[in-house]
């Protein structure tokens, strides 16, 4: 496959499907401090809560190979140390061990990463509609592209304002840095990074108007959970059903994760 040129496109080599015996996830590569000297994998705490028999995580790779990046899997099974967030469903592992391993073999891995530039400040998230546009990458359910090793992107809206904390105690949200988005989540999906994506045009709040060539790339936050709906048949079985709906930690609570490292 070529290398890639659009924004959208480039995201599809940020996340990485973990997997632990048989449950799937995502992380996703995020350089935090800029120059990309130390990229780390981040994915959710309950992820790793579930390397309880096994402590050897799966990574899937991509990989560079005469000028174009392979289709093929790479593989690469090890054992990590991972950072967890104090009060977030949060965690993180530094990728340059892996990157190691990898290029020892001779061959030469291929990613690109969410830098500290797409996370938002307050100015810009109080800049955003109620209503935006979002995209979610990931692996629902386990699913992906084999084919290509490529993750599947999803649509939706931001369903809770940006700009604002989301708190609802009753699911446990109490805390200072959540969000809500009109999508549906699965498992697999936790870990997914969101993102508002617009590659042509946007309605600027602020101008009152519709930027036609503009572009624009914010990294909103990671998707831990979605709310469920229990539903009460005839016969008195209570099934839990999606709701369609995701919450998501916002991008900046990130940062707490390293101010140790």
């Amino acid at each position: 496959m070529k290398l890639p040129k659009s924004i959208s496109e480039k995201l599809l080599y940020s996340t990485i499907r973990l997997e632990i015996e048989n449950s799937k996830a995502t992380g996703f590569i995020f350089d935090y401090i800029g120059d990309n000297s130390n990229p780390v994998i981040v994915t959710n705490k309950h992820v790793i809560d579930q390397m309880i028999n096994s402590k050897e995580m799966k990574f899937h790779l991509h990989f560079v190979t005469e000028g174009q990046i392979s289709s093929q899997n790479l593989e690469v099974v090890l054992q990590t140390t991972w950072n967890e967030h104090k009060e977030h469903d949060l965690v993180s592992c530094e990728l340059k061990p892996i990157l190691e391993y990898v290029r020892a073999q001779g061959i030469t891995p291929y990613y690109q990463s969410i830098t500290v530039s797409h996370v938002p400040d307050q100015v810009q998230l109080d800049s955003l509609n109620a209503l935006e546009e979002v995209v979610m990458i990931g692996y629902p359910n386990g699913l992906w592209d084999e084919a290509n090793n490529l993750p599947l992107i999803r649509k939706g809206f931001t369903a809770s304002h940006p700009a604002y904390d989301f708190k609802n105690s009753q699911q446990g949200l109490s805390l200072n840095g959540y969000g809500v988005i009109d999508i549906a989540a699965f498992p697999g999906s936790s870990g997914s990074p969101i993102f508002i994506l617009n590659e042509s045009g946007y309605y600027d709040k602020n101008l009152g108007k519709f930027v036609n060539d503009g572009t624009r790339l914010i990294f909103l936050g990671i998707l831990f959970k979605g709310p469920l709906f229990i539903q009460q048949s005839i016969n008195q079985d209570h099934t839990p059903i999606l709701m369609n709906l995701g919450y998501y930690i916002k991008s900046y609570k990130l940062f707490d994760l390293f101010q140790k490292m």
